[in-house]
């Protein structure tokens, strides 16, 4: 299969090939995570289907492919990029540190679905890596104890 980079930020993910479908939907161990973005970067696996303009892709979360839909065209770049391979997992080595919405430390922070207040990381933590970086930052995937539940950005610094 082919491999894509995208080359836009935040480029919707559509369950079908129309700018008037719906965004694909992640899913946690609370429920609906919110919709599918790619980011600047980003790679992707082509599923060989191309319609009105769009291609149909499977987004990787780090460590397996796990959401497929459908990009515009013109936000993915080809060059017959191999399968992305990145370290898997990184582990925190501050205490405390913030888990934010975007790659700036004037982003807010992630909250938890339930209400339960904003998310941190604590040393030895073990985070997922979304395999993007930016402005010194990296975006993972945190682990609540039972399910891959919330996904933020990280300051490079903490993670190993």
């Amino acid at each position: 299969k082919d491999y894509y980079q995208c080359t836009g930020d935040r480029v919707r993910v559509r369950n079908a090939p129309s700018l008037e479908s719906g965004m694909v939907q992640y899913y946690s161990y609370y429920g609906s995570g919110g919709p599918v973005y790619l980011y600047k970067g980003m790679r992707v696996r082509s599923e060989g289907v191309h319609r009105n303009g769009f291609t149909m892709v499977s987004c990787i979360d780090g460590n397996a492919w796990c959401t497929t839909g459908w990009v515009a065209s013109e936000y993915l770049r080809s060059n017959q990029y191999s399968a992305p391979r990145t370290k898997d997992y990184f582990h925190c080595t501050g205490d405390k540190v913030r888990v934010r919405n975007a790659p700036s430390l004037n982003s807010g922070m992630v909250q938890y679905y339930n209400g339960a207040g904003a998310v941190y990381l604590y040393k030895g933590m073990r985070v997922r890596n979304l395999g993007v970086r930016r402005n010194g930052f990296i975006k993972v995937s945190c682990y609540d104890g039972s399910a891959w539940c919330t996904d933020g950005w990280v300051s490079a610094d903490y993670l190993r």
